[in-house]
Order: structure tokens, then sequence, then C-alpha cells
């Protein structure tokens, strides 16, 4: 099991080059050392939350007596009763020294991050979904969050942004009312303004990142929700620290209960969205408007590698060594790295990806073994022979796209299907002879046809006893029928048409299976078919597709593994066999035979047959990979 975040919450982290100063920090590449992730590292995984890395420094946090006085002003052209008190907790301004850098959230944290962790949420903007920021939450239920997050995290731990930090993070080296200037527009944040909104307008959330960045590449540090933070409030800055700690104690009861709150909101007034904006809300009391953003530290070399010793993760490894290159356990970690990869692509038919592993682990202790695995990879078209006179053709991985659009319904939708590895199957369809020799009987109608005809009159439960027999020869393959996507796709060969070349060159049908050309438009009856000759022809008689396979359309309907379904809606496009809609009873059947009409012979037709059906118009060819 990987222990690895991406394959659970979702992370990308920026991270810019630490200075001694709050000023705006470039990008770089500068080589990691141990213990420091490599500066401009970026690091993704399916939630999505972005941290940026934010230096070290000093800065002065709160209001000064005239921002106080102008924003007096400004809430009293809304509220003429404001009242100055409303504003002196952001008091008196004192210098804070950001003693430690830190990662903080380049959004807020979404609906859908938060309900990729904790399942579901409280309140959502219905018109603004997954991408807006989450709110209704306590402080409380974040605590709950941050828990779960640092279990999942080997590399990172979670936590609320102390008031000092978020105020910081916020200005971005800035010392005016708003880290844009000593004014707010309503295109650089989302709040309330009496331009925007009548009495009888109600704002809302907007997407995060809807308004552009501060100096540090925030985004909705003023407005859109309330982020909390991690300190109790406090009804001033009075004798509060000065190193950029949390206040985490109080010595009035009343106020222990009660957190901080930063940023404003999108019910707020330009006044308290400024960087020194904050107001209180009970921790464990959640409405609509309240948020938040995260931060975190990375964790030291001595806590991450017993998270990872015994992963399985590829990239637990990869993400440890970009941290911690030179750290203590590097040698063990780049040991079990290559050993990882190696068995990721020693079984593939990948050429791209065996070469991949050369390139990074050239001295390796699989490098010989993979060096002789490239050498004897086959190529498209390349046939083995087995045992019993079988020969399977080589069908290298791909994507198609399967059904037809102006097929019947059950080849509808058309859909794009990765064929992940690659396969070999049989040239022709199995011959009377090959069943005779692991069967010993022939079931065929058509006995007289000959040992090199197909075997048919056999039932989907009869073709999987026939290949359970065949692989007890253990003859080196592993042997199945294909999935309808495999079959398709080696039908296909890379083509788009109907059919991979002209119908009366490359198939057995009705019109040209029996003594004589007939128009068979008109004859439905299998008997009177047979009356003209018609009947299955000896394999490979005609002419093969692009990847030298012989008679998949026509001569017989051919077995596939999968459970017949009505439409492919809601199967999976991986080239797997469809196991679960539909009903088992019943099988697909593809490429149709010697008694099909002409528009049933084409690489997207499918029929479905009970699996214990058998008919002298049904056969199979295998499927098989190397043991």
């Amino acid at each position: 099991m990987s222990i690895f975040l991406t394959a659970t919450f979702g992370l990308i982290f920026v991270l810019f080059p630490i200075t001694v100063t709050a000023q705006t920090v470039p990008a770089t590449s500068a080589p990691a050392t141990s213990g420091v992730v490599a500066l401009g590292t970026v690091r993704t995984t399916p939630a999505g939350i972005e941290l940026v890395w934010i230096p070290p420094g000093e800065f002065m946090m709160g209001s000064s007596e005239a921002e106080v006085d102008e924003a007096l002003a400004e809430c009293r052209k809304r509220e003429p009763d404001c009242l100055r008190v409303r504003f002196e907790d952001e008091t008196p301004q004192r210098r804070v020294s950001i003693r430690e850098g830190f990662f903080i959230g380049k959004y807020e944290v979404t609906v859908g991050q938060w309900r990729a962790v904790m399942g579901s949420v409280r309140f959502n903007t219905l018109e603004c979904g997954r991408d807006c920021p989450v709110e209704g939450v306590s402080w409380r239920s974040i605590q709950e969050l941050l828990e779960k997050l640092n279990a999942l995290d080997t590399f990172y731990e979670y936590r609320l942004p102390t008031e000092a930090e978020w105020e910081y993070a916020a200005r971005a080296g800035t010392t005016t009312a708003y880290s844009f200037g000593k004014d707010i527009k309503t295109n650089q944040a989302n709040f309330r303004s009496d331009q925007q909104y009548s009495d009888e307008e109600w704002p809302e959330a907007a997407k995060v990142g809807s308004y552009g960045p501060n100096a540090w590449g925030l985004h909705d540090m003023h407005g859109n929700v309330s982020e909390w933070v991690r300190d109790i409030y406090t009804s001033n800055h009075i004798n509060l620290p000065v190193d950029g700690s949390a206040v985490e104690s109080s010595q009035d009861e009343y106020l222990l209960k009660f957190r901080v709150l930063r940023g404003g909101s999108y019910q707020s007034g330009p006044f308290d969205v400024r960087s020194a904006s904050r107001t209180r809300w009970p921790d464990d009391s959640g409405v609509i408007g309240n948020g938040l953003r995260l931060a975190a530290r990375l964790r030291k070399e001595s806590e991450v590698w017993p998270g990872i010793e015994r992963s399985d993760g590829i990239d637990d490894f990869r993400q440890y060594l970009g941290m911690f290159p030179e750290g203590r356990n590097a040698g063990a970690a780049r040991k079990r790295l290559e050993e990882l990869v190696w068995n990721s692509v020693k079984a593939t038919h990948d050429r791209g990806k065996i070469e991949a592993y050369l390139a990074e682990f050239p001295d390796g202790a699989n490098a010989a073994a993979a060096k002789t695995r490239l050498r004897d990879l086959p190529t498209a078209g390349t046939v083995r022979r087995n045992p019993i006179g079988m020969e399977l053709v080589w069908v290298p991985f791909g994507e198609f796209v399967m059904g037809s659009e102006n097929g019947k319904s059950d080849e509808q939708p058309v859909r794009k299907v990765t064929i992940g590895d690659g396969f070999w199957i049989g040239r022709f369809e199995v011959t009377q002879r090959q069943w005779e020799t692991v069967m010993g009987s022939n079931p065929s109608y058509f006995k007289k046809c000959g040992g090199n005809c197909p075997v048919e009159n056999v039932s989907w439960i009869d073709a999987r006893d026939f290949i359970a027999r065949l692989n007890a020869r253990n003859d080196g393959f592993v042997y199945s029928l294909p999935s309808e996507a495999q079959w398709e796709y080696a039908a296909r060969a890379g083509t788009t048409d109907d059919r991979y070349g002209d119908l009366d060159d490359i198939a057995w049908y009705v019109n040209n299976s029996g003594n004589i050309d007939i128009d068979a438009d008109a004859i439905s009856d299998v008997t009177r078919l047979m009356d003209n000759g018609g009947r299955t022809r000896p394999v490979g008689g005609k002419q093969p597709n692009a990847f030298g396979l012989f008679d998949m359309l026509g001569n017989v309907g051919e077995w596939v593994e999968d459970f017949y379904s009505p439409d492919y809606r809601g199967l999976a496009a991986d080239g797997g066999a469809n196991l679960t809609v539909g009903d088992g009873a019943f099988r697909v059947q593809r490429g149709a035979s010697w008694a099909s009409n002409g528009s049933r012979v084409r690489s997207a037709y499918r029929e479905q047959y009970r699996a214990s059906d058998r008919s002298r118009l049904l056969g199979f060819r295998v499927l098989a990979r190397l043991r």
C-alpha cells in the first residue's frame, strides 16, 4: 500500500526561496539540501490544494490609528451607528518577527477538497459547486480535518496558520490597508460593496482564484470567506506574542470559547476585508461565510523515514529523495525505489517504460534483466507457435474508438478505449484438429470440412473448458478468451471503418460461403443456405488484417469473455472484460459467421447468446499471455 498522499488527498506545493525580508520572492531551481524540499518544486495530488512557501521576516501587525480612523469613516457611510470599538481589537500596531518559514494555502480550502477527506459539507453554494470555498465549518470541525490529513500524509504536518502568520502572508510585504494598496476595488476581491449589491441582492462565495493574487501568489486573502486561524480571540494586541506564535490561552474565561477569523467574507464591507481586519466566533459553531486555508510544515527526515520504509509506493521514495537526497537513509531509499520501478515495468511490453527504467537506473540491480527484456520484446505481427500448432500473433498496446455511430444501439455510445498492455491472440480461429488434440473429440457440425476448419457447435462454457485443459499443459502461455474490447481492437488493427478491407476479400459470409455466390438478401433460413453448400471454410483462406489476423470477420462467430450489455453506457474503458453489467448467463459473440448477411460482418457488430448455446455458427479464438 502506498503511504504517499497522492493516492489520497490531493495537494500541490509551490515553493519559493527563503529570504530574511518580507519582500516578493521569485521562484528558483536551486538544488535541494538535506531536509529541505527542492526550491521551485510543485507537488500535485488529486484534491488539488496548492500550498505556497512563505519566507521568514518581520512586519508591522495590526492597524495604525490613522487606518482605524479611515475604516470607521468608511463604516459610517454604510452604518451611521458604527462605533470605533469595532476596530480597536486591531490595535496597538506592533512589530512581529516570523522566525520560521511556513507553507500556506494558495487558495481557501474548497468544497471538493473538504468532501475528499470529510465526506460531506454542511453548506454549499449550488451555483458555484466543488470549486467554491467550503463554508459553514466550525473551528473544531477543522481540527478533525487536520487530524485526518496528518494521518494520511507522511511528509507534511497540517494546521491552521497563526493569526500573525495569516496577516504576514496577507500583507505580502505591504503596509497599506490592503495588499493591493490603500483602497480595494470590486474586481480585486469578493466583498459586499454598495456599488455592487442592492439591499434586495445577497452576495455569495466565488470560485477560489476568481480574483487576482497578492504579491506572494495568494488568492482571496481579502474577502470571499472569513478564514479561521489558530488563535484564541483577544480584545486587542496588547502584550501579545511578537514571534509569530499563536495565542492559545486567555485570562478572560469568556473569550476562551472564541477563535479568530481573518480576511472578511463576501458578506463584509470593504472596511472589514483589510489585511488587519479580525473578528471572533464560537469555536464550536459553523455559519455561512466562515471557511479556512491550510498551513503546513515539512516533517523532519527522522519523522518521514519510519512512515515510508515499508511502503510499496514509488512516489513515496521519489518524494523522500527529493527532500532528503543526502539523508541518512537515502541509499536504502534509492535501492527500494529501483526495486519498485523494476517491479512495475518488468512484465510490461511497453518499450518506452523499460527504456525509462534504464535511463534512471543504468547501473541498477536489474539493468541486465531490463536489457534482455528489451531485446526479447515482440513487435506487432510477431508470430509464435505453441506445441499443438496454434499460431499466436503479438498485438501491441494502444487506444482505439470502440463501437459504431452508424450501427445498432448495442454498439453505442462509441468511446475511446485504452488497451494498456499488448497480448498474443490466435492468428486463426481454433481449428477442429486443435480442439480434438486437447479435448479428444470433435463436436463440429461441418466435420467434412476437415481438421483445418474452425471448430464450431461449441458453447461459451465449452470454450472455457478447452482453455482450462490447454492451460493445464503448462506450455509457457496462459490462455483465455479475449475481452470484447481486446477482440475489436485486434480486429480493427488500426482501422476506423466498418471493416478492415473489402468484404469479399476478407470474410466468408452468406454471399460467398456456398458452392456459388448468391444474393442472400432474401434468404434467412440457414438450411436453404446450406443447400447451396453454405458452410465454414478452412482458416486463413481470406486476406488478413494489418496485424496478420485471419477470419476476424466471418467464417464462425467468436465467443468473447464478456457479459452481454444492451449498450456501452457505464462500462469501463480500460480494455478489460465486462463482468458486471448485464446477465452473466448471456455472453457476447463477435465477428459474425459464414451464414451472416454482409450488414452484420463488421468490426463493431455484436450479438448475444446464452453461455450454454451451441451452434454451427459459433467458434472462438484464444488470447494468451506469457507465464
